[in-house]
């Protein structure tokens, strides 16, 4: 594996870098958690992925622990968990929690390491990008489950459906 200090000049040499951003979030398995809808795009190729918090922070962890004499992979604010209560979390504390992981993921892939490192090409399905179209169609979209422990599914719901 490459170190972060022999990628770091590959992005400025990049022809065209990617760009990442949250479309979507979606309440999942009757609320119990969020899923984000992420595209990623580099030129005329995207992809779309749909994670969870949980996947993202356990990236971040890896990120830091495997590159931990990068200053700046330490210094990307990750967005704290929180603790949403047994009901629906509010849409405030969600957009809040989107927001605040949509200018994480920004400054991750400012990052040249996203060009090497494995974990991140896996997370963000970047060595399946497809040429883009301009709605989700043309992208490869990951299917996840989003039922409970007992196997039922359940579409994500949006706020505007609860």
């Amino acid at each position: 594996m490459a170190s972060f200090e022999e990628v770091s000049h590959m992005q400025e040499h990049a022809a065209q870098p990617f760009k990442i951003g949250i479309e979507h979030v979606a309440l999942a398995s009757r609320g119990q958690y969020v899923v984000y809808v992420i595209r990623i795009t580099r030129g005329a190729y995207e992809t779309v992925v749909v994670r969870r918090y949980s996947a993202l922070r356990e990236l971040h962890d890896r990120l830091v622990t495997r590159y931990k004499t990068s200053s700046r992979i330490r210094q990307l604010a990750f967005p704290e968990k929180q603790v949403f209560s047994l009901v629906i979390p509010s849409e405030d504390d969600v957009e809040d929690r989107k927001r605040k992981l949509d200018k994480y993921l920004r400054a991750l892939f400012l990052l040249p390491i996203i060009y090497v490192d494995q974990d991140v090409r896996d997370t963000f399905k970047l060595d399946s990008m497809r040429l883009s179209t301009d709605d989700f169609g043309g992208a490869e979209t990951e299917v996840i489950a989003l039922g409970d422990d007992d196997n039922e599914q359940d579409e994500p719901m949006t706020y505007e459906e609860l």
